[in-house]
């Protein structure tokens, strides 16, 4: 691995992750899953490559998620992050309120 990342070629590090980090998302899911895992075997240890979709997860949240998936199985569950989901809201507060803005739309859309 440190081969690699020594490399001025920094196009040979896309062989270690599941897709090409800069591929349209394009066609059916068939062809472009939201997430993949790549796991690379070397004399020395492993790498792990994931490749996720924006559709499915942020840069924030996957640096959560694989902090928090690498505590786990180094053992070191005092360094999990426990995301409170309730502060969304608080941060980004709705504009109006749905069921005065939009429950005639919603009413029709069930009748349809």
């Amino acid at each position: 691995m440190f081969d690699f990342l020594g490399l001025q070629e920094t196009e040979l590090l896309n062989d270690f992750v599941p897709f090409h980090p800069f591929r349209m998302e394009t066609g059916s899911e068939l062809e472009m899953p939201l997430i993949g895992v790549l796991v690379n075997v070397f004399d020395g240890g492993l790498a792990i490559g994931v490749s996720f979709s924006h559709k499915l997860i942020d840069a924030v949240t996957a640096n959560a998620f694989l902090k928090s998936w690498a505590a786990v199985f180094r053992g070191s569950r005092d360094k999990i992050i426990h995301p409170n989901l309730s502060h969304a809201s608080l941060v980004f507060p709705p504009r109006d309120d749905l069921p005065k803005k939009y429950l005639a739309l919603m009413e029709i859309e069930v009748m349809v």
